[in-house]
């Protein structure tokens, strides 16, 4: 799995498919960690980089639902913080476990209800079909008793 396709599964690349690894990550030879700004970590071979990224990043991450939340370093908080895919930033893993099971279980509930309304509506389309082909029928039954009065 490429580096790109990782980071398209939930936008980012510090959520990741619970099966991934972590060192896929790294898209160059020269590193650098993909979550870690360069005052956390400065290698930039890119097998300090994976050996990094299978310790640190793999040891504090956070697995529900079929994903990954990795720690992430990166400058958009103050400290080393974790990322739920509503956007939520959270700094203690706690905390980020709690919300994300939380938040993972209102987004499996609301696909739910995405594709209960979804069945209803395929529900009504094929009601309408059979109505409109009946109707046709109708018509048409009509049609020919009319014609075979005039000919009568």
């Amino acid at each position: 799995m490429e580096y790109q396709n990782l980071c398209q599964f939930a936008g980012f690349p510090y959520i990741i498919p619970e099966s991934a690894d972590e060192a896929e990550l790294v898209c160059s030879m020269r590193g650098p960690c993909p979550l870690c700004s360069q005052w956390n970590f400065t290698e930039a071979s890119s097998s300090k980089v994976k050996r990094h990224l299978r310790g640190f990043h793999r040891q504090h991450s956070i697995k529900h639902a079929g994903r990954k939340h990795l720690i992430c370093r990166l400058s958009c908080a103050p400290a080393a913080h974790y990322h739920c895919c509503c956007g939520t930033v959270f700094m203690r893993k706690q905390r980020a476990r709690s919300h994300i099971i939380s938040c993972c279980k209102a987004e499996e509930e609301e696909q739910e209800q995405i594709e209960v309304e979804r069945e209803q509506r395929e529900e009504e389309k094929l009601e309408w079909k059979e109505e409109e082909e009946q109707g046709q029928e109708e018509q048409e039954e009509e049609g020919r008793g009319e014609r075979g009065g005039e000919f009568q």
